[in-house]
């Protein structure tokens, strides 16, 4: 009696599993293949080294008598103390991943597919099921998702933390989710503390609509609500002040405003931070955003922001992506090395939803036939266009890491080992990697081969420190993408 029903949600079934499973194996395919498994980039390497050097079982390592010599960009030195000044959320969860002995460029893969999951489940409580599986289907065609899910960034753990959130949000409004909204606002608030603990910053914009919008309907139970928020917030905020004590001596004190690194106390605009730099910098990052997510639905959703808002009980979503671009307006610097403008990642699924909602959704037809036909041409035209920069988008990352990765290519191609290596020069013409990204030698100096910066004449320092080592010299012509290795 039960094989037909069993037969009826078989495709089902197919349509909701299918695109989760292909995000993990395209992201892999990406991350492994295309991007060569390489922190591209010195913040996803410097995840990395916090990782490690949580996993050693420290929260900072020593540094070196020549310290001058493997300065590596972000992470700092001071006090005798060489640690990374980043939020703990995501190189926490690079640890667990490396006590469990799983790949950490497996990592963000996972996480990004199960972004899917949850972007099916708010969808599908906020709007209903088909428009879930039309926001599913947009994203799983970005480049711009699929790129920042194969990468070592920590965006797509913050993006996820907040899908999650908004979902128990949502579902704090009917008990068959949840055993109470108690609970629902406990949980909420260890979110929040996730969301904080990852990318403080972005997670602060993120969360605004959704929390404001929320309380805003329970004025009765407001301060009821706020104290679940503080409770389940406790626990993050008690991991926050540890990793604090331990570099910095001061529960409070937070690590990334203890000491500034020297590239970063002089100010990316020689001539002050205004409203000229600040509209060249959203120029700059919407044309990205144009570019990596398919124009339409970018289109899509400039024209809907400016038509009569929906209900509150879901005009928050259309409200987080320009919450974070209007938040970004006061950072005062550039992304650096990204795939497309990454500040804006986490309110992307977000942006998402609100384009699939107003086009397929049955009040869109109050629009007009002809305005609603122009709207879904731009969104299947964004998913077209997606594809196409996906794969002009593979090919030419794979060249930059090809040329990114000159230097530990040859280094394993002539099989070097027991040696330092001075740099003259950076890697890669089409997208060049200075001399302090290279420095990459774990948290310990005990690696089979050292990276150090040219010095000239004070090179001899390190020479007599490792007096049985093998020392060369890498050097690189500016427009030559190889590279050679000279004996000294």
């Amino acid at each position: 009696m039960n094989e037909p029903n069993e037969r009826q949600d078989l495709p089902r079934f197919l349509v909701i599993f299918l695109p989760f499973a292909a995000a993990f194996f395209i992201t892999v395919f990406v991350g492994g293949w295309i991007l060569q498994a390489f922190p591209n980039s010195a913040d996803e390497y410097d995840y990395l080294f916090q990782a490690r050097t949580y996993f050693s079982g420290r929260f900072f390592n020593a540094t070196h008598p020549s310290q001058t010599f493997f300065e590596f960009m972000h992470l700092i030195q001071y006090q005798g103390k060489w640690y990374s000044p980043y939020p703990i959320g995501w190189p926490l969860i690079l640890t667990g991943a490396m006590l469990a002995k799983v790949p950490s460029w497996l990592v963000n893969p996972f996480l990004g597919s199960l972004s899917l999951l949850f972007v099916f489940l708010l969808g599908k409580r906020l709007y209903g099921e088909k428009i879930a599986i039309w926001a599913v289907f947009y994203l799983l065609s970005s480049p711009f998702f699929i790129f920042n899910s194969a990468s070592y960034f920590s965006h797509t753990l913050c993006s996820l933390i907040l899908l999650m959130l908004a979902y128990v949000l949502a579902s704090c409004h009917s008990d068959s989710v949840l055993p109470s909204r108690r609970l629902g606002m406990a949980v909420g608030g260890f979110l929040i503390g996730c969301a904080l603990l990852t990318r403080p910053y972005t997670a602060f914009w993120c969360i605004f609509p959704m929390i404001y919008f929320y309380l805003r309907k329970r004025k009765r139970l407001f301060f009821q609500d706020l104290i679940w928020l503080g409770l389940g917030l406790l626990p993050c905020s008690i991991a926050y002040g540890i990793n604090n004590y331990h570099i910095t001596g001061n529960l409070l004190q937070d690590v990334a405003g203890w000491s500034v690194p020297p590239h970063l106390q002089a100010p990316p605009y020689p001539g002050g931070y205004g409203i000229p730099e600040a509209a060249q910098l959203l120029i700059d990052y919407l044309g990205l955003l144009s570019r990596w997510t398919g124009m339409g639905g970018v289109v899509i959703y400039c024209f809907y922001l400016f038509l009569p808002p929906k209900p509150t009980s879901v005009c928050w979503v259309d409200a987080v992506m320009l919450c974070l671009i209007g938040g970004y307006l006061f950072v005062p610097f550039p992304a650096g090395n990204q795939y497309g403008p990454r500040y804006y990642y986490e309110a992307f699924p977000f942006m998402v939803l609100s384009v699939a909602s107003n086009v397929f959704s049955p009040r869109s037809v109050e629009r007009g036939t002809h305005t609603q036909t122009v709207l879904k041409s731009l969104f299947f035209f964004g998913m077209v266009m997606n594809l196409f920069y996906l794969s002009k988008s593979m090919l030419r990352e794979h060249e930059v890491i090809i040329e990114r990765r000159d230097l530990y290519d040859l280094v394993e191609k002539e099989k070097i080992r027991n040696a330092v290596i001075f740099l003259q020069n950076g890697t890669g013409v089409k997208r060049p990697m200075p001399v302090w990204d290279l420095l990459r030698n774990g948290t310990d100096f005990n690696g089979s081969i050292l990276y150090a910066e040219d010095k000239g004449k004070r090179n001899e320092e390190l020479v007599s420190y490792f007096p049985g080592r093998v020392f060369y010299r890498y050097v690189r012509e500016d427009q030559n993408p190889k590279g050679r290795l000279e004996k000294l």
